[in-house]
């Protein structure tokens, strides 16, 4: 990794939901949201960036991403600070994030809205148990970079920031490889729970809290 910078640029915010897309396309909870296994890829691009629009317009959370000497995305991931407000139904609209029914269906709209209003609803007893948290979302590396360190090392500068703000970092996984990684960085696992829908399999979710060290 040669740098670690926000992510802004509309070219950035493209090239980031490309790569968020193809890794999270046999995750749990997007296959749920996505059934249709020809073009998840495809609709989760279309999903991220305009979430990734929206959050970079109203200046909410920070886009981190780590490049390459020669100027490759490599890996990038949100954080979330304790104030920061959830998307609005105004800001749906604007960026055409309501369409999803049109494009994809209802079913996974439907889908969407149950599995983010469960995983808030999970999450609500850590922000209050950590009132100065920060959420990790969507951790992702290129695929022939996962295994190299870069993960770890971006993820290593985001973690000494919190650090330094004396804030703790919560992150929601439903993949078991997950934890084993982010407990090396020095998250532990606070709680499990089981998404169970009516109208699909029961997802295990694993829920991890890292405590500010106060000797960064």
């Amino acid at each position: 990794m040669e740098r670690l910078q926000s992510l802004l640029e509309e070219e950035e915010l493209r090239l980031a939901a490309s790569i968020a897309a193809n890794a999270f396309v046999e995750s749990p909870f997007y296959r749920y949201i996505f059934p249709d296994a020809p073009g998840r890829i495809a609709a989760l691009t279309w999903m991220f960036l305009r979430n990734y629009r929206i959050r970079t317009s109203r200046c909410h959370g920070t886009f981190k991403g780590a490049y390459s000497a020669d100027g490759k995305l490599l890996c990038c991931f949100w954080l979330f600070a304790e104030d920061v407000p959830g998307i609005s139904l105004w800001d749906m609209l604007r960026h055409g994030l309501l369409e999803m029914p049109l494009r994809f269906g209802m079913t996974s709209m439907r889908r969407m809205l149950a599995v983010a209003k469960w995983t808030d609803q999970a999450l609500d007893g850590l922000k209050q148990e950590h009132p100065k948290h920060v959420l990790l979302e969507r951790m992702v590396v290129l695929p022939d970079y996962q295994g190299s360190g870069v993960g770890t090392a971006a993820l290593t500068v985001a973690l000494k920031e919190a650090d330094a703000a004396g804030r703790a970092v919560i992150l929601t996984t439903q993949l078991e490889r997950n934890v084993v990684f982010y407990s090396r960085l020095g998250f532990c696992v606070v709680k499990e729970e089981i998404f169970e829908p009516d109208d699909g399999e029961s997802i295990r979710c694993w829920f991890m809290v890292r405590h500010a060290s106060t000797t960064s």
